[in-house]
This record gives structure tokens, C-alpha cells and sequence, in this order.
């Protein structure tokens, strides 16, 4: 909400402001939508939160999506993610020191930006991340 107001004082007040991100009817998870006075937004937004951090990203622009991820690298498991890797990017973590905070930063870089762009589809259903480098 801070952001919004940040960028478009005129929205009002943060009680004005609603972040909806369950589609109601199923009950499913979706891309947040930002309501202000109980109408939808044609912005867009993308969050994202660890543990510690929250990232928020809005786009004001009709034809933009945007997509952003926070990865704690810490409690990433390189084995975990294999599928989800396309060979070359696991042929580049192959290529690493043998030192778990090399590899799982690097895990976490290249985790995160499939995720971004992930939150840019209109029908995540298709998503395949290995084809995502």
C-alpha cells in the first residue's frame, strides 16, 4: 500500500487500498489485484517475502506484468531443484566450487528469475522453468 501511495498520492488513504490475491469462487491462489475504493486497479503487482524481506513491484502501465522473487539462499537444497533446471544451467552449477554458499547463491539467482517470470503469465499451467533461462 505504501508503494501505491508512494507513486499515486491520490489514491486515498491505505484503507482505501485492498490487495486481493484468492480468487474467491475456488479458493486458488492468483496474481494479486489491487483494489482502491472497492474497484480493481488496472495496475499490476508482484510480491514476494522470505523469512526475513518482502519485495513488492508495480507496474502503472496497461502492457506490463511484473514478476519478482526473494529466494533465501540459505535454505535452498541444489538436489531439490534438478528438475527444474534446463542442462545448461545445471552444467553451469556443475562447473562451481564445491562450496555449498557458491552453489545455492547461484541456485537462488537462477530460482528466483524463473519465479519472476513465472508471475508474468497469464496461464501459469503452461509453465515449464527448465525452458525458462
Amino acid at each position: 500500500k505504501q508503494l501505491v501511495l508512494a507513486v499515486e498520492p491520490q489514491c486515498g488513504l491505505p484503507a482505501d487500498l485492498e490487495i486481493v490475491s484468492k480468487q474467491t469462487s475456488q479458493d486458488l491462489g492468483c496474481a494479486p489485484r489491487l483494489l482502491v475504493a472497492g474497484r480493481l486497479s488496472k495496475w499490476r503487482l508482484s510480491l514476494s517475502h522470505t523469512a526475513q524481506h518482502f519485495a513488492a513491484c508495480l507496474a502503472v502501465e496497461d502492457s506490463l506484468v511484473p514478476g519478482i522473487d526473494l529466494v533465501e539462499h540459505s535454505e535452498l537444497n541444489p538436489s531439490q531443484f534438478r528438475f527444474w533446471l534446463s542442462e545448461a544451467e545445471q552444467q553451469q552449477l556443475a562447473k562451481l566450487p564445491a562450496d555449498n554458499d557458491v552453489i545455492r547463491g547461484a541456485l537462488a539467482r537462477l530460482w528466483s528469475g524463473k519465479e519472476a517470470a513465472f508471475k508474468t503469465l497469464p496461464d501459469a499451467t503452461a509453465f515449464q522453468p527448465q525452458r525458462v533461462e
